[in-house]
């Protein structure tokens, strides 16, 4: 397959919208179903769901409301293609692969201009010699884009009801990710996160404290092996969570739960992670991964 097609799609901010001729079907699909989602749905607008959302386990958000009463998707002419071109045509992102990402500590090791990125890097999938890999991905914990008019960080408040003192600007760090199809991150763990989702489309593999991925986790795999080579074969007791997540939807992920993405459409998101875990177990291996 080739993510070569022209950027047409307007209706998705001047990216290129969701097309299942983008990706293999294995990676749009589950057994022929295109929509699903193993963890917790809970509706954003529906107080009434909220206690399916706890901070010990993974649930999808859809529906988001701000307080003052605008959703995700009526906030994103800010993510706009023409718009992000513009604003950051000379400023570096930091850029990587699914692989070298996770090795990196979660941000991605190369830095280009942001503008040459979406303009002619995006969808330009990586060669080595005669093998052709994954398209190159904007993973930045120190993106220019925070700060810029119509970007801001908000927590939803059946995340801050748990801890009015977690995902601070003192206690948590935004970052924010650019990829097209095909792009994405390997598995990897780390303190507890929420990622909302402002265009695109993306599928997730989760598995909680005390299950590793088959594989292996913090760049063992690239993602799209993974699903092409490890995910086919696994047993039910070794299958992953999975979840569909598309463009205005949020997703929590609880500290230590390893986690993988695979972008299935031009996607542009922010996440917002805290800085520190809390379980000893996990304490213990984050401080031998800083040290390496």
């Amino acid at each position: 397959w080739i993510c070569a097609a022209a950027v047409s799609a307007t209706s998705c901010g001047g990216w290129r919208c969701f097309a299942a001729e983008d990706t293999p079907p294995n990676w749009h699909g589950r057994q022929g179903i295109a929509e699903f989602c193993d963890i917790p749905v809970v509706d954003g607008g529906d107080p009434s769901t909220w206690a399916l959302a706890e901070p010990s386990r993974p649930f999808l958000l859809r529906g988001l409301q701000f307080a003052d009463g605008t959703t995700l998707v009526g906030r994103k002419s800010a993510f706009e293609r023409k718009r992000l071109t513009e604003d950051l045509q000379d400023s570096p992102c930091s850029v990587g692969y699914s692989w070298n990402i996770v090795m990196n500590k979660g941000q991605g090791p190369s830095e280009m201009l942001c503008g040459e990125f979406i303009e002619k890097r995006m969808r330009q999938r990586l060669q080595i010699q005669d093998e052709v890999y994954e398209p190159p991905y904007v993973f930045d914990r120190y993106s220019m884009l925070m700060g810029r008019p119509g970007v801001e960080v908000t927590v939803p408040e059946l995340i801050r009801r748990w801890n009015t003192s977690a995902f601070t600007p003192e206690s948590a760090k935004p970052i924010v990710m650019i990829g097209g199809p095909g792009s994405g991150v390997g598995f990897h763990r780390h303190a507890a996160a929420f990622q909302y989702l402002v265009h695109g489309k993306k599928r997730w593999w989760m598995y909680p404290i005390g299950q590793d991925p088959p594989g292996g986790i913090h760049g063992s795999w690239g993602i799209q092996d993974w699903v092409d080579k490890v995910h086919p074969h696994l047993l039910d007791d070794m299958k992953p969570l999975e979840c569909m997540q598309s463009e205005g939807d949020l997703i929590f992920v609880p500290e230590g739960f390893s986690h993988a993405v695979l972008n299935l459409a031009d996607s542009v998101s922010m996440s917002i992670q805290e800085d520190h875990v809390f379980t000893s177990g996990l304490q213990v291996e984050f401080a031998a991964r800083s040290a390496a």
